[in-house]
């Protein structure tokens, strides 16, 4: 989830089309858990133009994907990892390749198994990093989505 303040919105367009819209100059994550990073094109044929969402949980993303649409489709989508995830030092932004929801066999708490460019595979539960899984569902591929 991110967090916005109010002094960080910001206010431009009041027309009509853009009512529902709000701005802002930055927003707050304040759980340090994996999220994503997806590029978006809206629109039909010369009307298309890009734009990215930052999508704080899975279980969004899937919704994302399922939602059938004409004006919009996903073009990609990357994993921003934190430390104790990747393993490294520092967040880690990589193309996502698969997204599935797994079940941890010692405890049957459930997670999820991130697949990355370059075929390193993360795994993130609210306990920390169990290696016994089993997978549930496959919420993304990006073999089935090209």
């Amino acid at each position: 989830m991110f967090t916005t303040y109010r002094a960080a919105e910001m206010h431009f367009d009041l027309s009509p089309e853009n009512a529902d819209k709000q701005v802002w100059s930055f927003v707050e994550q304040e759980i340090i858990w994996p999220w994503f990073y997806v590029e978006i094109v809206r629109g039909i044929g010369d009307d298309e133009y890009c734009s990215m969402l930052m999508i704080p949980h899975a279980r969004d993303l899937q919704r994302l994907l399922k939602k059938p649409s004409e004006v919009l489709r996903v073009e990609s989508i990357s994993l921003v990892s934190p430390p104790h995830i990747n393993g490294r030092q520092e967040w880690s932004l990589e193309p996502l390749l698969e997204l599935s929801s797994i079940c941890y066999e010692d405890t049957e708490e459930l997670g999820f198994m991130y697949v990355v460019a370059g075929g390193e595979t993360y795994t993130a539960a609210r306990t920390g990093r169990m290696e016994k899984y089993r997978e549930i569902d496959k919420i993304f591929s990006a073999q089935r989505s090209s």
